[in-house]
């Protein structure tokens, strides 16, 4: 049902009334439509709820078919419908309008009306320059070349035709190289195996190599994706005033462009956001929240990037408050709930973190406030999962949590035996040094417990890896093996408020 509902969403957007074009190939009160409607309204996210919903039964070869007829339907009316309103910027909506012509070109030459499709072609590609479409602009000067060498035989149109293409051919590669190297680059960076001095040596390596293409052309694609690679290779050893540069060269770069650049502005903004929280410059975050507030589209990749950004801002520049309307907007989005299963369980795990302030008294939360008065601690810390060894840095947080809890909920007994399973997943996967933070913070924890709860015990044996912890550099980016929702620092503060002035001796097992 994934690409199906994937369909309706794009279609659902246009102007036209999909379900009326439906009813017109299919017929009036057909099955069909009424599986579109119930899509469109969101009551059949999956096989069995709608095969109940139409069928009345569980999904067998009938409703699969159901399925194919309006998955196939559905395609065709892509090239029939205007989905352009729906487009994030100009650029997307010249891409859309291109491929459909492109598409209508190869048609008509298959058909040998000719002039109709060069005619087509030469529109194309002029959309095609304007724009930087390289592959289109190979494509249809191929065509165009073919045509004029072979059926008028006219030299100089063909030469023409020749030299564009030529000089695209190269720029096109540039980009699948500079694709390539840049894909490369982002499934690295979900590898356990590579610490933080790997990746920078691969994302520069990278960088070098692309650095010839990236002097001689400026095709948004390739710099787009040199560009990303250069932003990494900084960040990746948390060279944050060297990102920050690299990101408004980007952005000046990309502004210069003649027309709308949003989706490499908006990766720069997120990125920036992250690097003024790891430099603690929250004005300038907050200066930088309210120059792009209103330019993501709500539900996009971008957009919860940047959602992301603003959230830890608020979280790491003590506005709680703030951090909770960022969280209850996200929550709210219904695109939340079509995204991949780690970026939901993020969210999850930031829920957690603000109700921990609410516990504390660091947080006001209104019950009537939708989604957060769902939340069941007991529920959370036994459900929710650690995650694959692709996002096993977020088992980190969602470990802190769960013993932060316990402690400030004074159920000690319950924290020692979590902390014994932080101590083995430490001795296990937090060996490397873009972990150093959080080894601190568990040795503090693990301080903590031996002192037995006491406050002035437990300060005193987490001193030393205090002033350790707060040399290093926070690390907020899920693509790195740990996150830190509320600094270490913060945490630790809040835990010692609520820690008792007697000692907890545990009981005997």
């Amino acid at each position: 049902m994934v690409a199906l509902n994937e369909l309706v969403r794009v279609l659902h957007k246009s102007r036209y009334r999909i379900e009326l074009l439906l009813e017109a190939i299919s017929g009036q009160g057909s099955r069909i439509t009424g599986l579109y409607n119930l899509i469109a309204a969101g009551d059949a996210q999956d096989d069995e709820t709608a095969s109940d919903l139409i069928y009345q039964s569980k999904p067998d070869k009938k409703f699969q078919k159901l399925k194919i007829r309006l998955k196939s339907r559905l395609v065709s009316l892509l090239f029939v419908v205007d989905i352009n309103q729906a487009a994030l910027n100009d650029r997307d909506s010249a891409y859309t309008l291109c491929c459909k012509e492109w598409a209508a070109v190869k048609i008509l030459l298959a058909r040998n009306a000719r002039s109709a499709a060069i005619e087509l072609a030469k529109k194309v590609l002029s959309t095609a320059l304007k724009f930087e479409f390289s592959e289109l602009t190979v494509d249809t000067c191929r065509v165009l070349r073919i045509h004029y060498a072979v059926w008028e035989r006219d030299a100089r149109q063909f030469t023409y035709y020749d030299k564009i293409c030529e000089i695209y051919e190269e720029i096109w590669n540039d980009e699948n190289l500079a694709e390539r190297n840049y894909t490369s680059l982002i499934l690295s960076q979900s590898s356990n195996r590579l610490d933080r001095h790997k990746i920078y040596e691969l994302a520069k390596s990278y960088h070098e190599e692309l650095r010839p293409a990236l002097q001689r052309s400026d095709s948004y694609k390739l710099q787009l994706c040199g560009r990303l690679i250069e932003i990494a290779t900084h960040d990746s050893i948390g060279n944050h005033q060297a990102t920050l540069a690299a990101c408004d060269e980007a952005i000046q770069f990309f502004s210069s462009k003649p027309f709308d650049t949003r989706v490499p502005l908006l990766a720069c903004t997120s990125q920036k956001l992250t690097c003024y929280v790891h430099l603690r410059q929250y004005e300038e975050g907050r200066a930088l929240i309210k120059e792009v507030q209103g330019l993501f589209e709500p539900g996009s990749f971008n957009w919860l990037q940047y959602q992301q950004a603003h959230f830890l801002l608020a979280m790491h520049s003590s506005q709680y408050q703030v951090a909770y309307e960022v969280w209850a907007e996200t929550h709210q989005h219904d695109r939340l709930d079509k995204i991949s299963a780690s970026v939901k369980e993020s969210w999850k795990i930031f829920e957690g973190y603000l109700r921990f302030l609410e516990l504390v008294g660091k947080l006001s939360i209104k019950e009537d406030k939708e989604g957060f008065y769902q939340f069941r601690l007991g529920k959370f810390l036994n459900e929710t999962p650690l995650f694959s060894k692709e996002k096993r840095g977020m088992n980190i947080p969602i470990l802190v949590l769960q013993i932060i809890f316990m402690v400030c909920q004074q159920q000690y007994d319950k924290a020692i035996d979590k902390m014994e399973a932080i101590e083995r997943y430490r001795l296990r996967y937090l060996r490397q040094d873009n972990t150093f933070r959080s080894n601190c913070f568990i040795h503090m924890l693990l301080g903590m417990a031996a002192s037995g709860f006491h406050k002035e015990g437990a300060r005193r044996r987490g001193a030393e890896y205090l002033t350790k912890m707060s040399l290093a550099p926070r690390n907020l980016s899920n693509e790195t093996v740990e996150i830190e929702v509320i600094p270490y620092e913060e945490l630790w503060s809040l835990l010692l408020e609520h820690l008792d002035v007697r000692h907890y001796k545990p009981r005997v097992k």
